[in-house]
Formats: C-alpha cells, structure tokens, sequence
C-alpha cells in the first residue's frame, strides 16, 4: 500500500511531465555541457531526489511529534514499477529546434510533445521569429536563399552535393516524424577543406553549440556497439563521428539506417534495453571508403576545394558566426 501510494504521488507531480520512460527505465532532461538538451537515464542513486520532489515524507516520533525525514528504502519499488507504468509518458526524443508537428504548427513551447513524443528544450538565449501561418512562394524563397548564404565559403564539389547538405538540415529538424533516415558521409578530397565545420555549421543551426563525437579508434565491432548503443540512450539530435580513418560501415553502424529501436547491455547494468533511433548520424572524412551497404544506406556530401590549401579559403570563424546569426 506504502509503494503504490508513493507511486501515486510521483504520478500526481509529473505534470507537466519532467520523468518520462525510456530504455526500459526512468529519465529526465538535463542540459549537457554545451547546452544541448539530453535523456539522463535516472539511476539508484537518483530515487531520492526523485521522491523528494514529488511528496513529503515526515517520521512520527513517539511522543507524536513530527520532523521531516528521507523517504524509506522501501520506496525505490515504487520508482521501478513506475518505468512500466503507461501514465508516466514515453520520450522519444530530445530537440533543441523548433520542430514542426503533423498537424502543421511548429513546436515553440518549451517541454514535451504528446504527439511527437518530444521534449522541447530551446538553445540558449534563443528567441523565435515570427513565421507566416501560411508562407507565399516568394517568402520560402527567400528562406532558402538565407539557409544558403553562409555556406558559399563551402566548396561543395557539385550543386548536388549542396542540395544533400541542405536535406540533412532538413532531415535533422524533421527528426522526430520519421522512425529512420540515411547515414550522413561528409566528406573531402583533401584535409582542411570543412567538413568538420560543416558537421558544427548544422549542430549550430540546430542551435547546438556541439555534438561532435570523437570515433572508436579500431574497427572493432563490439566497441562501435557500445559507442553507438550509449549515444542512443541520451536522445539527442545529431551525432557526428569525426574525421573517419578506417572503413566506415559494419553491422552496428549499418543499423543506424535502418533499425528504428537499438538494443543491447545497458553499461553498468545486467540488463539488456531498447533505446528508438532518433538522432541524425554523420561521419566525416578525407576520401571516405565505405562498406557496400553503406552505398545505398548513406547521403553523401563531398568537399571539393581544388586547392592544395583550403583552409586559407573558408574562414571558419567568419562562416560560424554567419550560421550562428
């Protein structure tokens, strides 16, 4: 009676929702170190506070006096059973982009969205501009030209290598509608031609101030597992694994286009999970070499500079403040 009780009022202060399921478990939201919104899978050590900022607990001294205490040990029951409990609701993805819904509208509201199964956590110190209800031709045109601009420093090696740069922006903030979506391969015919500035180029837009992963150094399946596997659980928005030495391709980042739900062994933990597939996954690279199914499951965007010096060209700090603008 205690354990469901407890459960009830965790239940009864989750609204607006703050706890959520994922991964089999509880997890709440939290800004990581370069602000970027993340699912913090809530442990042992977490019940605690978690109770605390649901109920009151008060122990009844003998002479009827009462002072506050720590919950009991009993009540980590209670948030166990709540990771299977259908009122607590489930979080399929952590956005810091204004994201836009079936139904039309954008999401501009900070915190979760029923529907898209969302949370909302805007970059710092953005603000929304005011968008037309229902865009004219010229308008979108003009949307365009402006995403565009900042990039004319980038030497894109055909017009469409350009248009998939742009489709991965799109694709990146249309990621919660869809279960997954290609492998993005940025790549360059020579070293310093921008391909990890371009990777930060579409974090910032996404108003991410980073999501640059640095890659497994072997080739080693059960290691890119573990790596991907652990990226999953936080339910960002974009992971980009940086400048590729080896093949890029096998099983596990093969999966990434085409498994909506990863499992595997939760770190830590003797148990086994499902994370959902929500991030846009990009891997950067000089002349990249892939395996053969990473042909037909990746877009690819290719830098070509035709300098032996590309660095001296494209400025990253005047084109990350023009993103950032």
């Amino acid at each position: 009676e205690v354990v469901s009780k407890i459960a009830e009022a965790v239940v009864a202060a989750n609204d607006p929702p703050w706890l959520f399921r994922r991964a089999g478990g509880l997890a709440r939201i939290i800004r990581g170190e370069v602000g970027q919104g993340l699912a913090e899978p809530i442990g042992k050590d977490d019940y605690v506070n978690v109770l605390n900022a649901s109920a009151n607990f008060m122990a009844i001294r003998q002479n009827g006096a009462r002072d506050c205490a720590p919950p009991p040990v009993v009540c980590a029951a209670a948030i166990k059973q709540l990771s299977r409990d259908p009122r607590i609701p489930i979080l399929r993805s952590v956005t810091t982009a204004p994201v836009i819904r079936p139904d039309g509208a954008i999401l501009t509201k900070e915190g979760f969205d029923p529907e898209l199964g969302a949370y909302y956590v805007p970059a710092l110190g953005f603000v929304m501009p005011d968008v037309p209800e229902s865009p004219s031709a010229d308008e979108a045109d003009a949307a365009l030209a402006t995403l565009r601009d900042p990039f004319k420093r980038i030497k894109f090696a055909t017009e469409a290598d350009e248009a998939n740069f742009l489709a991965l922006i799109l694709t990146a903030i249309l990621r919660p509608w869809f279960p997954v979506v290609p492998i993005a391969i940025i790549e360059a015919t020579v070293w310093g031609s921008g391909k990890t500035l371009l990777g930060r180029c579409l974090c910032a837009l996404l108003g991410l101030r980073d999501s640059v992963a640095f890659p497994v150094k072997t080739d080693n399946e059960d290691e890119w597992r573990k790596r991907i596997f652990s990226l999953a659980l936080t339910a960002q928005q974009v992971v980009i694994f940086d400048n590729m030495k080896h093949e890029i391709g096998g099983p596990a980042i093969e999966a990434l286009a085409t498994s909506p739900v990863l499992t595997d062994r939760v770190l830590k933990e003797s148990r086994t999970a499902d994370a959902q597939n929500v991030a846009l996954w990009a891997f950067t690279s000089n002349n990249a070499v892939v395996t053969p199914d990473m042909l037909r499951r990746s877009v690819f965007v290719r830098l070509d500079p035709n300098t032996a010096r590309p660095w001296k060209t494209h400025h990253p700090k005047e084109l990350m403040a023009d993103v950032q603008e």
